[in-house]
């Protein structure tokens, strides 16, 4: 057997992984060309320099390849006993086949710490009749941080709970860290108050944590968990939800387009049936970042048929009007992070909550123009779009080829003309300019004081676009330019023929004034 020599770095490393109960060797290769003979089936031999060990540890690789190989992973087996197994500081790897092998030192050493942000495989929280039951199972990546105090520790957990909303419930830590370190799912269920339920099912959003307290030497730390919450009872019943979004300098709001699933809209009906209520609300809710902001329409009946539900920013009370507009622009100019949208339908029985139906994580849909400016003559109207960069930036844009549109006029908040049509082809990511001939509308309607409204319709999607700004051109202002105009042009004729005269006569005086200096001489 050959021996193939400096086909490795000084610079090759051993990382332990305690928790994992792994070695992994980091590889830097020489790029030796002789030791391309290793063939791709090689075996490799750890041996390291400790106890614990009293064998080596040994892997097949079936994909070996010098140049590219530079990761080996070693599993340390259950057997081995890690307790007393400290940082070493020499380790020997032999690479082999059956004709060639490689000796590779390895001088350096490091300890990998438990990430502690993989701790947990599962982590739920069932809430059915005031009842919390919450679910955690390990990876066991964590097994070192998770332990409890004993006399002269100065790592460990003395704290555990969940939070969910604006509630604390203590954990059973013992049971929690045994289960832990023997590689069992800890559950615990926990009874809460009819009020605390009730104002738990109320959230749209509803965010809850497995919160530990540790000692870390002098110093406490708190390691957070985010969970899955499963709410019994509540279900995403609807195939389509979609939510359409528009803003304008006069009107803003949202418009939420639902379908139900076929096959368990007949079961929702006789659920609800049912159930004694005194009031549906339908609310849509918005959260970034775990903050939220929410919207109420309210309603004394049920309506099985009702697929579109609008929620106007003009509508309700002032601080439900600057609520919707806050959620609006936080969407619209949300550069980091865009909202969650949720509608939840609640039927409610003297303000108990008896039945709730939810549409998760909204479909948005943005409208591609914010407003537009009226150019008004005796021939056309032309109306000019401006782009809203959501659309833009989203590349969010529809094609309404064939679709419905409409162009209505409004007089002292009084519609007085609607013209409805098709546009053959419409790409908003390339037109922003359209044009109506007075010989189709009626023009003599518009005024400065009339406003505008141009709208699109793309399935049960409606844009409206309103126009703030006009610019009336009527025929007497046309008459009026053009004889401004016709007044321009003649004056500059009539300039350049003065000038045109005057400098033929220049002409004429200077060669009589040559000729009768010429006759002078010849006198």
């Amino acid at each position: 057997m050959t021996e193939l020599i400096n086909c490795y770095s000084q610079g090759n490393f051993l990382t332990y992984n305690k928790d994992a109960r792994i070695f992994k060797i980091q590889l830097y290769p020489n790029r030796n060309i002789q030791c391309k003979l290793f063939p791709s089936d090689v075996l490799v031999n750890l041996t390291v320099s400790s106890s614990c060990f009293p064998d080596v540890l040994q892997i097949i690789v079936s994909d070996f390849n010098y140049l590219d190989t530079d990761q080996l992973i070693f599993r340390i087996p259950n057997e081995v006993d890690l307790s007393s197994y400290h940082d070493d500081i020499y380790a020997r790897m032999r690479i082999y086949s059956y004709g060639y092998y490689a000796d590779v030192k390895i001088n350096v050493f490091d300890v990998l710490q438990s990430d502690l942000q993989n701790c947990f495989d599962i982590l739920d929280i069932y809430l059915q009749n005031n009842e919390l039951r919450l679910q955690v199972c390990p990876t066991l990546l964590c097994k070192s941080q998770m332990v409890g105090y004993t006399p002269g520790a100065l790592a460990y957990i003395h704290n555990l709970y969940l939070s969910i909303y604006k509630f604390k419930y203590l954990l059973n830590l013992q049971n929690f860290l045994i289960n832990y370190q023997t590689n069992l799912c800890y559950t615990e269920s926990i009874i809460i108050s009819q009020q605390n339920y009730q104002a738990l099912i109320y959230q749209s959003f509803l965010f809850g944590q497995l919160v530990l307290e540790s000692m870390q030497g002098k110093s406490s730390v708190v390691l957070k968990y985010d969970t899955n919450i499963i709410l019994d009872n509540i279900s995403d019943l609807f195939t389509r939800k979609e939510l359409f979004m528009y803003q304008n300098l006069t009107e803003s709001g949202y418009q939420v387009i639902i379908d139900y699933d076929p096959i368990q809209y007949q079961s929702v009906i006789n659920i609800i049936s049912n159930i004694q209520y005194d009031h549906v609300t339908y609310r849509l809710t918005g959260a970034i970042l775990k903050q939220q902001e929410y919207l109420i329409q309210g309603s004394a009946e049920f309506d099985s048929t009702l697929r579109k539900i609008t929620f106007s920013c003009s509508t309700g009370s002032l601080v439900d009007q600057k609520r919707c507009q806050k959620m609006i622009d936080d969407d619209f100019f949300a550069y980091i992070a865009s909202p969650v949208y949720n509608l939840d339908i609640i039927f409610m029985q003297r303000d108990i909550i008896v039945h709730q139906m939810k549409a998760t994580s909204l479909v948005p849909r943005y409208s591609c123009w914010k407003y537009g400016v009226a150019v008004v003559s005796s021939q056309n109207v032309r109306l000019e779009l401006d782009r809203n960069h959501k659309c833009d930036n989203d590349s969010q844009f529809y094609d309404f080829s064939n679709n419905s549109m409409w162009f209505e006029v409004e007089n002292n908040d009084k519609l007085v003309y609607s013209y409805n049509y098709f546009y053959p082809i419409l790409d908003p990511t390339k037109i922003n300019v359209f044009s109506f001939s007075c010989s189709v509308i009626n023009c003599q309607l518009i005024s400065k004081q009339s406003r505008i409204t141009f709208k699109f319709q793309e399935g049960d999607f409606i844009q409206q676009i309103q126009v703030n700004k006009f610019d009336l051109q009527t025929e007497r202002d046309f008459n009026s330019k053009i004889c401004l105009i016709s007044g321009v042009v003649s004056a500059i004729g009539v300039f350049v023929l003065t000038v045109f005269k005057l400098f033929k006569t220049r002409s004429i005086l200077k060669s009589i004034k040559r000729h009768q200096h010429k006759k002078d001489v010849k006198d």
